[in-house]
């Protein structure tokens, strides 16, 4: 009987929140494998998901044969359905997950620019904050929200998964100590993630936060062959493959001048989410203060 090469580590996000460039450095790891298409959605998207797990092993996972296999659905954190799903498809030991926090004022903001570059948002951010109770469960391209919000209420998010999850099956980061305490994050995340932190690349490159770089040097990365990953890192050393990862993917980010925000808006926002960032204290044991 076939047995089906499903993820088990996922990367929920938060979005902006350097997911794509973890994913990438994930993903050069000889132990690790990615799908071309980094985010497959499968667990958050009805239509997705309705196609079932052999479905998704075909198209996103066939092939993959390390011992670690990486979904990075950012849409995850917030979905109302994947944490049930997945604890209903897969097995325990598949259930292991990164969480990277990002200040939610400004991943919204960063969220509400990668919506206008991609030419989904056209009001300006503060109607898009005003209206964004009557965003809510309303989808562009019939998947991403366009509520800007919805994905920084971690308290309420993180709280969905807890009652299904226990919280040993969580790393959590903050945006900041992916930033600056790169070696020992990626070290702890390697270590979660049960691969050899002496293989891994001990740098992030870190993309444009206000960037769409959903297409990047992942899907050349993730389907070199092991072999071929160790033998390069051999060969031309961790930083040549970092700047090369680094480069490649920035071909496919487009960069753009983003305004300061409003800073009264930004004290809204602040006060907005003020609730939800201490939920999230108290629910991950982590300091956010400086959040609030």
């Amino acid at each position: 009987m076939h047995t089906l090469a499903l993820p088990n580590l996922f990367l929920l996000g938060a979005p902006k929140a350097a997911t794509t460039s973890l994913a990438q450095v994930l993903s050069t790891h000889p132990e690790v494998s990615l799908p071309a298409i980094k985010e497959p959605d499968f667990f958050s998207w009805d239509d997705e998901y309705r196609k079932g797990l052999a479905y998704f092993e075909r198209t996103h996972f066939q092939g993959l044969d390390t011992r670690v296999r990486l979904d990075a659905s950012v849409t995850y954190l917030a979905s109302p359905d994947a944490a049930a799903r997945i604890s209903a498809d897969l097995e325990p030991s598949h259930h292991r997950f990164i969480i990277v926090l990002r200040d939610p004022v400004d991943r919204t903001y960063s969220n509400y620019w990668e919506c206008r570059s991609a030419g989904f948002e056209r009001s300006t951010f503060e109607e898009s904050i005003r209206d964004d109770e009557k965003r809510s469960g309303k989808f562009w391209a019939g998947r991403y929200p366009q509520s800007h919000l919805v994905a920084s209420r971690y308290g309420t998010n993180f709280s969905r998964w807890l009652d299904v999850f226990h919280r040993d099956s969580f790393l959590i980061l903050r945006f900041e100590d992916l930033k600056d305490r790169t070696h020992q994050s990626l070290r702890r995340i390697y270590e979660f993630a049960q691969v050899d932190p002496e293989l891994g690349l001990d740098e992030i490159p870190l993309s444009n936060q206000a960037a769409n770089p959903r297409w990047s040097a992942v899907s050349l990365v993730s389907r070199t062959p092991e072999s071929v990953k160790v033998l390069a890192r051999k060969i031309l050393g961790q930083n040549l493959i970092h700047s090369t990862v680094g480069a490649l993917d920035s071909v496919s980010i487009s960069n753009r001048d983003v305004p300061p925000m409003d800073p009264e808006t930004r004290a809204h926002l602040r006060q907005l989410l003020r609730s939800e960032v201490l939920l999230a204290e108290n629910l991950t044991g982590i300091d956010l203060s400086d959040w609030r």
